[in-house]
C-alpha cells in the first residue's frame, strides 16, 4: 500500500469536504491566536530587550532563512505533487534534507566568524552557530509537514503552531526577564522551532526508514530543482533590505527595522521568522 492510501484510510472516513471544511476553521482561528500572542509577547519583550539585539537576531536571520530554503530543496513540494509515494521515495526525501541540513549548519558555524567581520557585529560568531541548530531541528519534519499538507489535515499542523506558541511563551518572558538579551530571541526561536517539529512528526502518519530510492525518487529531485531557483530568489528579495541596512548602518538600525516591519507585516503573515522570534519560534 502506498502512503497515499494510508493517507486515505487513516482518514477515519470523512469526506473531502467535512475535512476541508475543519482544516478551514482551525486555520482561521488559529491563525488569529498564534498572532496575537506574537503581538502581545514582541511588545512586552521589545520593553526589555535592545534595539541592538534584534539587529544582531535579523542579521543571523538572513543566513538561517536563506539556507533553510537551500536544505527544503523543493522536496516539500515534490510530495504533495506526486501521488501514490513510496515509503522508499519519503525516506529518500528525509534524509536529503536531513544531510542538507547538516552541510548548512556546518557552513554557517565554521562561517560565523567570517560572516560577523563583514557586518562588523562581534556578536553574530556567537549566536549564528546556535541558531543554526534550528536547521537540522526543521528539516527532520518537512516529509512530516508536506504529508499533512497532503492529507488535507491543516487542523493538525495549526494545533501545532499553537503549542509550539503556548510553550514558547513563558520560555520569552523568563528568558528576557533574567536579562538574556539576545539570547532569548535565540532561545525562543530553538524552542519554538524544536516543539513545533516534535508535534508536527507526532501529528503525521509516517516514520523516517533506512531504505532509500524508489522509481520516481530522480523525477522528484528534478521537479523540486526546478522550484529551487523561484524559492532562492524570493529568499534574498526578502532579507535584501535586511542585508543592506545592516551593511552601511549596523546592527541598531536594522534593529529597528527588523522590528517595525515584523509589527507591520504580523496581520498578513503566515509563519514566523527568526526575527519575530519573541513569541512563536
Amino acid at each position: 500500500m502506498s502512503w497515499d492510501e494510508n493517507i486515505v484510510a487513516e482518514s477515519n472516513g470523512l469526506p473531502l469536504r467535512t475535512r476541508v471544511a475543519r482544516s478551514i476553521f482551525w486555520v482561521a482561528w488559529s491563525r488569529g491566536v498564534v498572532q496575537l500572542l506574537t503581538f502581545a509577547t514582541t511588545v512586552l519583550v521589545a520593553r526589555i530587550l535592545v534595539p541592538a539585539d534584534y539587529g544582531v537576531m535579523a542579521l543571523a536571520g538572513v543566513f538561517i532563512a536563506t539556507s533553510s530554503v537551500l536544505t527544503e530543496m523543493g522536496l516539500g513540494t515534490a510530495i504533495l505533487q506526486f501521488r501514490d509515494l513510496e515509503s522508499r521515495e519519503l525516506n529518500t526525501c528525509f534524509w536529503i534534507t536531513m544531510t542538507l541540513a547538516a552541510m548548512a549548519y556546518a557552513v554557517l558555524a565554521l562561517g560565523s566568524p567570517v560572516i560577523a567581520d563583514w557586518f562588523e557585529v562581534p556578536r553574530l560568531a556567537e549566536v549564528l552557530p546556535v541558531l543554526a541548530l534550528a536547521l537540522p531541528i526543521t528539516a527532520c519534519s518537512i516529509v512530516s509537514d508536506s504529508l499533512l499538507h497532503k492529507r488535507l489535515t491543516l487542523n493538525r499542523v495549526s494545533q501545532a503552531e499553537i503549542i509550539s506558541s503556548v510553550v514558547t511563551l513563558p520560555v520569552t518572558l523568563y528568558c528576557a526577564i533574567a536579562g538574556f538579551g539576545v539570547w532569548t530571541l535565540v532561545i525562543a526561536f530553538l524552542v519554538g522551532s524544536l516543539v513545533r517539529s516534535v508535534a508536527i512528526f507526532a501529528f503525521a502518519p509516517w516514520l523516517p526508514g533506512l531504505r532509500i530510492g524508489g522509481g520516481r525518487a530522480k523525477e522528484m529531485l528534478h521537479f523540486s530543482l526546478t522550484t529551487l531557483g523561484i524559492a532562492i530568489l524570493w529568499a534574498l528579495q526578502e532579507q535584501a533590505n535586511v542585508l543592506v541596512i545592516g551593511r552601511v548602518t549596523g546592527q541598531v538600525t536594522v534593529g529597528l527595522y527588523s522590528m517595525a516591519k515584523d509589527l507591520a507585516m504580523l496581520p498578513t503573515a503566515t509563519e514566523c521568522s527568526p526575527s519575530r522570534s519573541t513569541a512563536t519560534g
